[in-house]
Parts: C-alpha cells; structure tokens; sequence
C-alpha cells in the first residue's frame, strides 16, 4: 500500500494494472482488502485504484468528515492527485454513497459510476434511528462488538462462513471511523434526482437476498438513469465479493466494456 496526503488525512491506496481506469470503493467497516481477490482478474484489463476510505483500514479521520459531500470530496482530490481522467467509480455499500456524493459535484468527470449493493435513496426514518443507536453503541462498548453484532446480518443463511474473513477487517476500523461514518450516512441526502440527469452509464449489482437495501428500490432506481445495466445475484445478500466472487467479476467487466466501448 502507498499513502498520500489527502484532504487532511493520510489516505492508504494502491493501483494495479493498466487500462482503462476503474475505482472501487469498499464498505462500512471494511477495507481495500475485501477487493484483493478481485484485483488480478480485473487488473489484467483495467488500471484499478482502491483505497482505504476515512476511518477505515489504513486511512485517517477527522472531524471535517461528518458529511458524505466532504468524502465525495476527498475522493475527488485523490484521483485528481493520482491523474485519473474519466475513471468508472464502483462503490460497495457506503462506498456507493461516497462514489454518489462524488457524482453530485463532478458528474462531468465520471466515465461511469456503479452502485453495488447500495442505493441512491436516503436512509428511512427507521434507519436513521439505528445509526444514532449505533452511534451511542459504539462510545459505550467498542468497535468489536458492534461488529460482531452488524455482520451476521449482511450475510444470508449459507454465507455465514465468510465471517471470519470479514470480522478482522471490520473490527480494525478506529472508533471515530465508526461514528463519523454512521453520521455521514444518516444524514445522507436522496440522489434519485442525480440518477435522473447523470449521463454517464450507471451499474446497478446487487444481491436480491439483501436485508438491507430492498431489490424494489434497486429495479425503481435502475430506470432512472438514460444508460444502466442492473445486475442481480438470485442467491447473494450484501457482500458480493465473498458470496459470489466471479459473478461481481463479469458484472465489472461487462460494465467496463459498456462504459469504455
């Protein structure tokens, strides 16, 4: 991993490959390791960046990043740093609302963006709640025991055996990541209208056994943009990468060969 001075924070990346430039974007509580599987199918084709986000893995927080704009922002000075010019941006979960905040501000610079397991809609009233909850779990008794609390359910019944991949990583963000991310998203405005005038191809991979993100908000978003293609995995819940790796693979591909072709 290399590291750069970004926005205030020391920011953990790496690149790999060559081609065309794609970026992806991990979840809460995770890292760029839920990628590494991933990185030499696609690197073969394609110049992939991925990055620790705020808070998370190897990266710095601060208190300027309570927004989801000031990470849409982050990310923007790190691939104007890194000189990518027109890359495809797929984000994983919150990664997919940091790669919309992105969008929001420089949707002339996207050469796609992707929406993997996540969702251009703001959190329900419902939800909100649970991240304040979160919030106050996570002062009180730690990072670890949110996490083993949280990743049981982005798994269904026979992904449970991908836990112990998954808990390190989760277990490694600082506190402050936490929190700061939990507010980021609570307070995360709906893009729908984003979708509606976006001109770049958008990707829709989701996994319709999701508890989190419903897949009738995922097929209402898909008609939204003027280009999309949606992906669905029949037996797949939140986390793609480890429930059905080669299927995130060609969707990735197939997406890149739309957005570059």
């Amino acid at each position: 991993m290399k590291h750069l001075l970004i926005h205030g924070i020391d920011t953990r990346y790496r690149v790999q490959g060559s081609g065309p430039d794609l970026v992806l974007l991990h979840g809460f509580m995770e890292s760029h390791e839920v990628f590494t599987h991933l990185l030499p199918p696609l690197a073969a084709h394609y110049r992939v960046t991925v990055a620790d986000l705020p808070g998370h893995g190897g990266t710095g927080i601060s208190p300027a990043y309570a927004s989801l704009a000031a990470w849409g922002e982050w990310l923007h000075h790190l691939m104007e740093t890194l000189g990518l010019e027109q890359p495809v941006v797929v984000g994983h979960s919150l990664g997919g609302y940091v790669a919309l905040a992105y969008a929001h501000r420089h949707p002339q610079q996207l050469g796609g963006l992707g929406l993997w397991h996540s969702t251009a809609y703001a959190d329900s009233d419902e939800r909100r709640l649970s991240r304040d909850k979160g919030i106050a779990f996570v002062r009180q008794h730690g990072v670890s025991p949110f996490a083993e609390g949280l990743l049981p359910h982005l798994f269904p019944g026979n992904g449970q055996q991908h836990l112990p991949k998954v808990l390190p990583i989760a277990i490694r963000t600082s506190p402050e990541g936490v929190t700061t991310a939990l507010k980021a998203m609570k307070d995360r405005p709906n893009h729908s209208s984003l979708l509606r005038k976006i001109t770049c191809p958008v990707l829709f991979l989701h996994g319709w056994q999701d508890g989190i993100i419903p897949a009738e908000d995922i097929l209402e978003q898909a008609r939204m943009p003027k280009r999309s293609l949606l992906a669905g995995m029949r037996q797949v819940a939140h986390m793609g990468m480890y429930e059905a790796p080669e299927d995130c693979q060609k969707a990735l591909q197939a997406f890149m060969q739309y957005c570059t072709g």
